[in-house]
């Protein structure tokens, strides 16, 4: 039944995807530099990231208004697609940055093509969104943790 639900969800992320995808950035090279020390660089040279936070009719575009008109930022991410509601300032967004390059990684267990990845990985956020973004979080907070001792050296 699961599998099921996830068909729609996995159709209207591609869609969000292929809307996303042309326009969104690599990653700034002096953040590659650094996060490589934590992030698998095949996910920091694949990873893109743009801003989204207007009701587009995409699950981002709806997902980042809501939660940017009640104050918070928020994030969603496609295949290597990063899409924020707002601007990350590597400075002080960096665990919510490491969350969503997490997610990447997750994407990539299904395949390393972007778009054939979010197939899988609906039907696995479908099933198990709880513990894919605790997952994600925790993975964020040691890296997080990771650099700060890295950099304390």
């Amino acid at each position: 039944m699961d599998q099921l639900a996830a068909v729609p969800v996995a159709a209207a992320m591609r869609d969000a995807y292929k809307m996303y995808a042309p326009n969104a950035m690599p990653l700034d090279p002096q953040l590659i530099n650094y996060l490589s020390r934590v992030v698998p660089m095949n996910v920091l040279l694949s990873a893109r990231w743009t801003v989204g936070n207007v009701p587009n009719f995409t699950v981002p575009g709806f997902l980042n208004a809501g939660y940017e008109a009640a104050g918070r930022s928020h994030a969603v991410t496609l295949g290597n697609v990063m899409i924020f509601s707002q601007t990350p300032d590597p400075n002080s967004d960096l665990t919510w940055m490491l969350h969503e390059m997490f997610h990447i990684e997750q994407y990539m267990r299904y395949s390393m093509d972007p778009l054939e990845s979010i197939d899988g990985f609906a039907v696995e956020y479908v099933q198990h969104f709880n513990s894919m973004e605790n997952e994600a979080e925790n993975a964020a907070q040691q890296r997080f943790a990771n650099l700060r001792q890295l950099s304390m050296r």
